[in-house]
């Protein structure tokens, strides 16, 4: 097996990361896996982007935070550059805030700095497969806003009125019409009728299709649970 990845051209991987223990531990990491190769390392975005235009590496992984810039100004210059080197943000910002922005200005993978770097293997090796490399719970967002487009926090709040967007939640929490006007202290008809009222606006079939967005709602967004 080794012979075999001894006669394969290796992976060359750019890291762009300020921190230079991660730097140092990531490269010494690769370094020892069959067929890796770090041919480079920077430390500000306009650093890596030089290097990464100089090495013509097979993967770069970015960090989000740099010298004095930003690790996604740096995935979309790439990407308006280079698209066919994928980069791989390795950060300890949480996925669930900047790993859909990082894809969608071009990042083929995102992973969270408290990972092992056996993840970074698996991520590196998923990209040059030309797949999309980000954890169970940035997939499982995407596809509820995928699933029910209407029910992210901003258009929710554009959609609803203030009492509609109670019962939404309170619906998202479980409750049945009966809890729900005990809690806001209104009569079943009146919840009764926010329900409809919701389902028009959001566009749903009916209420089954309702608590599930209400539910996909409240994951996406736990800080509009009441």
């Amino acid at each position: 097996m080794n012979g075999a990845f001894r006669n394969l051209s290796p992976i060359r991987i750019c890291i762009v990361d300020d921190h230079l223990v991660v730097v140092e531990g990531l490269t010494y990491f690769l370094h020892n896996q069959p067929n890796f190769q770090v041919c480079g390392s920077a430390r500000s975005a306009s650093d890596g982007l030089r290097l990464i235009r100089e090495m013509r590496p097979d993967v770069a992984i970015v960090d989000l935070s740099l010298n004095n810039s930003s690790g996604l100004d740096l995935i979309k210059d790439l990407q308006y550059q280079s698209p066919e080197i994928p980069a791989i943000v390795l950060s300890m910002h949480d996925e669930l805030i900047y790993a859909e922005r990082a894809i969608r200005l071009g990042a083929k993978g995102y992973i969270m700095k408290d990972r092992s770097f056996e993840t970074v293997v698996d991520a590196i090796h998923a990209v040059l497969r030309k797949e999309i490399f980000i954890s169970d719970a940035v997939k499982n967002r995407i596809m509820n806003r995928l699933a029910f487009p209407l029910c992210d926090g901003g258009n929710i709040a554009e959609a609803l009125t203030d009492r509609e967007q109670d019962v939404f939640r309170l619906i998202g929490q479980g409750l049945r019409p009966r809890h729900i006007a005990e809690k806001l202290n209104v009569s079943v008809n009146t919840v009764e009728t926010h329900c409809r009222r919701i389902r028009e606006k959001l566009e749903l079939n009916d209420m089954k299709a309702v608590i599930e967005a209400a539910t996909a709602w409240l994951q996406q967004n736990p800080s509009n649970a009441l």
